[in-house]
């Protein structure tokens, strides 16, 4: 019996023995990326520098640990899309088990295969949107049926996208993939005031689900009209007081109408970022049906995480291709038509002393094609490749325009460049810092629509308002009975939203 056991032990050190390779592979703790979603990798002669970079999302948890202790909005009980391992929050996409998919041990998460034909509205680039000829290839997990974004560790190479403060990423890595399955309110949250500097938007930001929400995977924004929700009359003769305000500052918070100084006459909301995701450098695509209304304009934006360079535009602003919402506006009476007829793309920049409220326009405008608009061309894929050397914007996979900065960088622009506070950054200052990802509709205000216009079919109907007039809410609001009846279609739809690091 002893003879029989010491052969079975010997046996089994043989086997050992074979399969035993220096180095080769041990089971790491499970690389942790942006936000706190955990895929299931593999390590492979990876460097004990490299492998706490990697691994410094962690936290100090130990090995295996599985869901991470500390909060995470985008990992198994988040409803974000980072391509997590749901293993604990068995509803989730992602499942785990003993081999088979939908079970669950302590040791094993199977990954998905991917998802299927798209369930967004088809485009001119097919249900999916264009593909894409970065300078590297889309990664899969090894394995070939894993979602895109996943790798192996050892196939990390690290990105020049930093998140959330700095936190490193691997390049070409999925950071967000929102396809508005629910409506993220851990992702997104709605900024809640009256706007005052640098825009005077004639909206109040509510978190109102008239005006934000998610139907069949789509979001909406949409404005609506004030006195709709309080009742005729308060425009003039109201006080509105906002719960949950998200400025600092009072009158932004709490009006009361009185002479010129009127409410503002729309209901609108603002998603963002500002607290959940922030990053510098990267690729940004979102899936958009544009909005029509006369002075409705969509807005999704790059603004700066903190005023590193100042208030407002002095820290710029990365402006998505968007249009305004007019279907006949132009600049002046005899002009061509500039309102869904036309997209804009580019930044804009509080670039000389004194600026920061009037931004300075660095943009590209592509007008539709055949005398159509952007509204009629249905849902189109918009794209921004954000760079430490230039950022580029695309439309349906397509480059529409590349802003690159001087030589000597965007501050031999202003005025005073030995003072100016971008002399302290890079030559892409004030791009060179971390931004978030703001979605909203906004209507009117002081930056957006020249005075001088004309409006309406037969150019019958001026622009309603002065921009530098105090009276600009009250002469928006006057106007109503002609710019309301416009607003057949006024809500800004997304379909999707990804992020990558370069």
């Amino acid at each position: 019996m002893l003879r029989a056991r010491l052969r079975a032990w010997a046996s089994v050190g043989v086997v050992l023995l074979l399969l035993w390779r220096p180095g080769v592979s041990y089971r790491a703790a499970r690389h942790q990326p942006p936000g706190g979603a955990v895929y299931d990798v593999e390590v492979r002669e990876v460097d004990s520098e490299t492998l706490r970079q990697l691994l410094a999302g962690q936290r100090g948890q130990g090995q295996g640990h599985y869901p991470p202790q500390s909060p995470n909005p985008y990992g198994p009980n988040g409803p974000g899309r980072w391509f997590p391992l749901n293993g604990n929050n068995m509803n989730g996409p992602h499942r785990g088990g003993d081999g088979a998919d939908g079970d669950r041990d302590d040791n094993r998460y199977d990954l998905p295969t991917t998802r299927g034909p798209s369930r967004h509205p088809p485009g001119p680039t097919g249900p999916t949107g264009p593909t894409f000829d970065d300078d590297g290839p889309s990664y899969d997990r090894k394995g070939g049926d894993g979602p895109k974004g996943t790798r192996d560790a050892e196939d990390c190479v690290a990105s020049q996208t930093t998140i959330n403060g700095g936190r490193k990423t691997c390049r070409y890595q999925l950071l967000i993939d929102e396809h508005f399955d629910v409506f993220n309110l851990t992702l997104w949250k709605h900024d809640v005031l009256m706007p005052d500097e640098p825009d005077f938007e004639f909206v109040v930001y509510d978190k109102d689900p008239d005006n934000s929400y998610v139907d069949k995977s789509i979001l909406h924004i949409k404005p609506t009209l004030l006195e709709d929700a309080y009742g005729a009359g308060f425009v003039m003769n109201g006080t509105l007081n906002l719960e949950e305000c998200t400025s600092p500052k009072r009158e932004e918070c709490s009006r009361t109408a009185s002479t010129y100084r009127v409410l503002p006459a729309v209901r609108s909301a603002r998603l963002t970022t500002r607290d959940s995701f922030t990053f510098k450098y990267g690729i940004v695509e979102a899936r958009v049906l544009v909005p029509e209304g006369d002075w409705i304009y969509p807005a999704i934006t790059l603004d700066p995480a903190t005023p590193v360079y100042g208030k407002w535009y002095a820290g710029g602003q990365i402006r998505l291709p968007y249009t305004s919402g007019n279907r006949f506006l132009a600049r002046r009476v005899d002009g061509a038509k500039t309102g869904l007829q036309v997209m804009h793309a580019g930044v804009a920049l509080g670039k000389a002393t004194g600026q920061d409220i009037r931004p300075t326009l660095l943009e590209k405008e592509v007008r539709a094609s055949n005398g159509s608009n952007w509204r009629k061309k249905h849902f189109r894929v918009y794209r921004a490749k954000w760079t430490p050397e230039y950022i580029e914007f695309s439309l349906d996979g397509k480059p529409i325009y590349t802003v690159r900065p001087p030589p000597n960088g965007f501050v031999s622009m202003t005025d005073s460049p030995g003072d100016h506070p971008w002399r302290t950054g890079s030559n892409m200052a004030p791009f060179d810092q971390e931004f978030f990802l703001s979605l909203g509709v906004g209507v009117g205000g002081v930056n957006r629509f020249p005075d001088g216009g004309a409006n309406g079919e037969y150019n019958e109907h001026p622009k309603p308002w002065k921009n530098s007039s105090p009276k600009a809410l009250l002469d928006f609001y006057k106007a109503r009975d002609h710019w309301f009846p416009t607003w057949s279609n006024p809500s800004l739809e997304i379909a999707h939203l990804k992020v990558w690091a370069l």
